[in-house]
């Protein structure tokens, strides 16, 4: 039997799946920032001296702080092609999961071989939601107008970073800081399943056709004949300890690739100035007496997030537009894009 052909992509219906999947893409990776950036605004209560964690101070924290994006950046380097060699639905699904598991773990914990341990699990899953949700973005949204919706998914880090001293910082302030990393850790649980029962990784798993052909598509090849039946079950590739698998191959092309390279060291620079501001700023405004308590700095802090939508949306309109005037080049122009933002 002839297999079916897939559905139009040029219906209501399939606008409405994409928008789902799209809008889950969104709340999935917020929740993912705001398990990351649950610490930041609840260790001013940490370190109180009324209803804080005994013989924790601000190098304690430190401490802490610093592992996470070692360990985050590894993440992000091996999830980035296990983005590519598996579902993408279920790797962002099971990171989220993970990262909600070990904000709760943080929140029952005391030691602070603890919470570097902890925070360390953290930072190695919080790899799994940005791949994931590439890889899916790319597959729903084709290239005219991938900028647009990426620009506006990158509303989500902006959505999570100033959910998370409202939602945390409240917490901790009002209940305690167990409760700053228990009630992310309980948003995080809810939107993982949501995310696994709502999203799907490409159109094509509703039946749908690809939102668009590849840019080379292999030329067809003449069937070849049969293999004798002598050699029918010969296997096609080395097997044993010396076979190179296919993982560690990936790895080794995107490890000796010198662009990827001086793209990591670009998005690097942007990285150490929003973390430098996310992750101090709260004790440098109570430090310096700008703000009466751990409340009110994390609520200036929202700030910085609010500056950031406007951001995203222009530098994805500006990216598709480029793209449009260009008859090649497509990446290059949303990397100046990039670079622009860089400079500024």
């Amino acid at each position: 039997a002839m297999p079916a052909a897939p559905l139009s992509n040029d219906t209501p219906r399939f606008r409405r799946a994409r928008l789902r999947v799209f809008a889950m893409l969104i709340l999935g990776y917020a929740s993912y920032y705001l398990t990351r950036n649950s610490l930041t605004y609840v260790a001013p209560a940490m370190v109180a001296p009324v209803g804080g964690v005994a013989g924790l101070d601000i190098t304690s924290v430190g401490l802490i702080t610093s592992l996470f994006p070692l360990c985050y950046g590894a993440s992000k380097f091996v999830a980035g092609v296990l983005g590519d060699r598996f579902d993408p639905r279920t790797l962002l699904a099971a990171g989220l999961l993970v990262t909600a598991l070990a904000n709760i773990a943080f929140g029952l914990s005391s030691a602070l071989w603890a919470f570097c341990a902890l925070w360390c699990v953290n930072g190695l899953v919080q790899g799994c939601g940005a791949p994931s949700c590439a890889k899916m973005l790319t597959a729903w949204f084709a290239a005219g107008e991938r900028g647009t919706y990426w620009g506006l998914w990158n509303l989500s880090h902006n959505l999570g970073g100033f959910c998370a001293p409202l939602l945390a910082g409240s917490a901790a302030r009002s209940l305690g800081w167990r409760m700053g990393f228990f009630a992310p850790g309980a948003v995080g649980l809810c939107v993982s399943a949501a995310v696994y029962a709502i999203c799907r990784s490409a159109p094509e798993d509703l039946g749908y056709a690809p939102v668009e052909e590849p840019l080379d598509p292999a030329p067809e090849r003449a069937p070849l004949p049969s293999p004798p039946a002598s050699t029918a079950q010969r296997p096609t590739a080395p097997t044993g300890p010396r076979a190179r698998p296919a993982l560690l191959a990936s790895l080794g092309l995107v490890a000796r690739d010198l662009r990827i390279w001086l793209l990591a060291l670009t998005y690097l620079c942007v990285y150490v100035v929003r973390q430098g501001v996310t992750s101090w700023s709260v004790f440098y405004l109570l430090d310096t007496g700008r703000a009466a308590d751990a409340g009110a700095a994390a609520l200036r802090v929202t700030g910085l997030e609010l500056g950031g939508l406007g951001g995203s949306l222009i530098a994805g309109k500006l990216s598709d537009a480029l793209v449009a005037r260009a008859s090649s080049g497509r990446v290059g122009m949303r990397i100046r894009v990039v670079i622009g933002y860089l400079v500024a």
